[in-house]
Protein backbone atom coordinates (compact mmCIF):
# COMPACT_ATOMS: atom_id res chain seq x y z
CA UNK A 1 0.00 0.00 0.00
CA UNK A 2 2.68 2.40 1.25
CA UNK A 3 4.79 1.60 -2.05
CA UNK A 4 1.43 2.56 -4.55
CA UNK A 5 1.29 6.02 -2.54
CA UNK A 6 4.66 6.96 -3.03
CA UNK A 7 4.23 6.10 -6.86
CA UNK A 8 1.24 8.49 -6.48
CA UNK A 9 2.96 11.21 -5.12
CA UNK A 10 6.07 10.83 -6.97
CA UNK A 11 3.97 11.07 -10.35
CA UNK A 12 2.22 14.08 -9.01
CA UNK A 13 5.47 15.56 -8.37
CA UNK A 14 6.95 15.29 -11.76
CA UNK A 15 3.53 16.69 -13.12
CA UNK A 16 4.27 19.93 -10.94
CA UNK A 17 8.00 20.05 -11.47
CA UNK A 18 6.63 20.29 -15.16
CA UNK A 19 3.94 22.67 -14.68
CA UNK A 20 6.49 25.14 -12.45
CA UNK A 21 8.58 24.77 -15.47
CA UNK A 22 6.34 25.51 -18.01
CA UNK A 23 5.19 29.03 -15.63
CA UNK A 24 8.93 30.30 -15.89
CA UNK A 25 9.53 29.52 -19.64
CA UNK A 26 6.15 31.68 -19.58
CA UNK A 27 7.15 34.55 -17.29
CA UNK A 28 10.57 34.76 -18.94
CA UNK A 29 8.56 35.50 -22.24
CA UNK A 30 6.86 39.12 -20.42
CA UNK A 31 7.93 42.31 -20.54
CA UNK A 32 9.99 43.70 -17.46
CA UNK A 33 6.58 46.14 -16.73
CA UNK A 34 4.41 43.39 -16.88
CA UNK A 35 6.75 41.63 -14.42
CA UNK A 36 6.78 44.25 -12.33
CA UNK A 37 3.32 44.71 -12.21
CA UNK A 38 3.09 40.83 -10.99
CA UNK A 39 5.22 41.11 -8.67
CA UNK A 40 3.76 44.18 -7.09
CA UNK A 41 0.21 43.16 -7.32
CA UNK A 42 1.55 39.39 -5.46
CA UNK A 43 3.05 41.46 -2.48
CA UNK A 44 0.70 44.05 -2.26
CA UNK A 45 -2.00 41.36 -2.72
CA UNK A 46 -3.88 43.91 -4.44
CA UNK A 47 -3.09 46.92 -6.80
CA UNK A 48 -4.92 49.81 -8.39
CA UNK A 49 -4.00 51.57 -11.64
CA UNK A 50 -2.73 54.64 -9.82
CA UNK A 51 -0.22 52.38 -7.16
CA UNK A 52 1.00 50.86 -10.79
CA UNK A 53 1.77 54.22 -11.81
CA UNK A 54 3.07 55.73 -8.35
CA UNK A 55 5.37 52.46 -7.87
CA UNK A 56 6.78 51.67 -11.79
CA UNK A 57 6.92 55.27 -12.99
CA UNK A 58 5.47 53.97 -16.07
CA UNK A 59 3.08 55.77 -18.17
CA UNK A 60 -0.61 55.40 -17.58
CA UNK A 61 -1.47 54.13 -20.82
CA UNK A 62 1.29 51.64 -20.92
CA UNK A 63 0.04 50.22 -17.67
CA UNK A 64 -3.07 49.91 -18.69
CA UNK A 65 -2.11 48.07 -21.92
CA UNK A 66 0.10 45.61 -19.88
CA UNK A 67 -2.66 45.17 -17.72
CA UNK A 68 -4.89 44.64 -20.15
CA UNK A 69 -3.07 41.45 -21.15
CA UNK A 70 -2.02 40.52 -18.00
CA UNK A 71 -6.21 40.10 -17.36
CA UNK A 72 -6.79 38.50 -20.96
CA UNK A 73 -3.68 35.42 -20.26
CA UNK A 74 -5.32 34.94 -16.50
CA UNK A 75 -2.46 36.51 -14.57
CA UNK A 76 -4.21 38.92 -13.35
CA UNK A 77 -7.86 39.37 -12.26
CA UNK A 78 -9.81 42.44 -12.69
CA UNK A 79 -12.43 43.56 -10.17
CA UNK A 80 -14.61 46.75 -10.17
CA UNK A 81 -15.31 48.86 -12.26
CA UNK A 82 -14.07 52.48 -13.57
CA UNK A 83 -12.27 54.31 -10.98
CA UNK A 84 -12.83 51.85 -8.52
CA UNK A 85 -10.75 49.07 -10.62
CA UNK A 86 -8.01 47.13 -8.73
CA UNK A 87 -6.00 44.13 -9.55
CA UNK A 88 -5.72 40.84 -7.90
CA UNK A 89 -3.76 37.54 -8.75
Amino acid sequence: MAAIFLRALQRQKRRLEAKVEKENLLLMQLPELSLQILQLVQSRGKATISDIVTITNANRNTVKKHLEMLVETKRLQKNGIGKGTWYTI
